[in-house]
């Protein structure tokens, strides 16, 4: 299992008011339900300084490409393999839409084969990470070997 922590509702405040904001977005199907994940970058290759995705939004429809152009999708070519893994009732099924993989999946289509770059991602997700994540997680921070990746989460509780 890749280390992960229950996020510090004071200090980290300002991610929680993200998520908040970001869900806000997102039509009222989407704002209810799934898992939503936030990812702090701090990469001085890549532009974007913060990630997010939906576990529920594999692809854009025309009414999320306006609200939401920047969140991240189900990769059509992803770096990192999604396996199976069991939910919270015990039916495993591919999580190839968990919003850790779509995220770290993103990240490394821009940074390629620049291994060696350095830098910080702070990974917040709503619900702790599943088997599937532990794996991506695992070989992201074996490939980059430089970024340090923290992964912090909300206990299972969506933030509303």
């Amino acid at each position: 299992m890749y280390p992960t922590r229950a996020i510090d509702p004071i200090k980290e405040a300002h991610i929680i008011s993200k998520v908040k904001e970001l869900r806000l977005l997102l039509t009222s199907d989407y704002k209810k339900s799934g898992n939503f994940a936030l990812a702090e970058v701090n990469i001085a290759t890549i532009k974007e300084k913060e990630f997010f995705a939906h576990s529920s939004i594999d692809e854009l429809s025309p009414s999320l490409s306006e609200r939401v152009p920047n969140i991240s999708i189900q990769p059509t070519n992803p770096v990192f393999k999604a396996t199976d893994a069991p939910n919270k009732e015990g039916v495993w099924y591919p999580r190839d839409s968990d919003t850790e993989y779509k995220i770290l999946n993103q990240i490394a289509s821009e940074l390629k084969e620049k291994t060696e770059t350095i830098g910080t991602i702070k990974l917040f997700t709503e619900l702790d990470t599943c088997l599937s994540c532990n794996r991506v997680i695992a070989e992201f921070t074996a490939k980059y070997k430089n970024i340090t990746v923290e992964v912090i989460h909300n206990n299972g509780n969506r933030i509303k």
